[in-house]
């Protein structure tokens, strides 16, 4: 009787777990962000920055908000984009990609300024999503600041 029991488990287990695995879950997702120019800009082009419209580009999902786990990509064109294989979790969103560790072993970051800001800049999430056994689709705007690694803008 135990064995019966402990199969019926573990099948319903294994079920459950493939069809999280299996699912498609839908993106979409906008964009504003700062003005990262020089001047003040007229009212059109703050109207603009501040008017969500959609994404493209890669964004990066991390179960670790340090990002010491494989991760996931997902190339977003027009804002949408579709993945299958998504467990249940809590997720970082990053808009940069993760600096390849050999580079920071090879170099001391610390007297590099340009790599120890890219560094920080791939470490710092953008928003956090909650994938739950019923979600079906994520819906998000993403604000983006201004790159601290570059340059100011005159």
């Amino acid at each position: 009787m135990k064995l019966i029991t402990a199969l019926t488990l573990s099948i319903l287990f294994i079920s459950c777990k493939s069809s999280q695995l299996s699912r498609t879950i839908k993106f979409n997702i906008t964009t504003t962000s700062d003005y990262c120019g020089g001047a003040m800009p007229d009212d059109e082009v703050l109207e603009s920055i501040n008017n969500p419209s959609p994404f493209n580009g890669k964004v990066f999902l991390h179960v670790n908000p340090e990002r010491k786990d494989k991760g996931i990509e997902i190339e977003l064109k027009k804002g949408k984009s579709s993945i299958t294989g998504m467990v249940n979790s809590d997720y970082a969103i990053f808009i940069y990609p993760a600096v390849d560790s050999t580079i920071i072993k090879n170099k001391n970051s610390y007297e590099d300024p340009i790599l120890a800001c890219e560094i920080l800049k791939s470490m710092e999430p953008i928003e956090f999503i909650s994938v739950k056994s019923d979600t079906k689709e994520v819906s998000l705007n993403l604000h983006i600041r201004c790159d601290p690694c570059q340059q100011p803008m005159p």
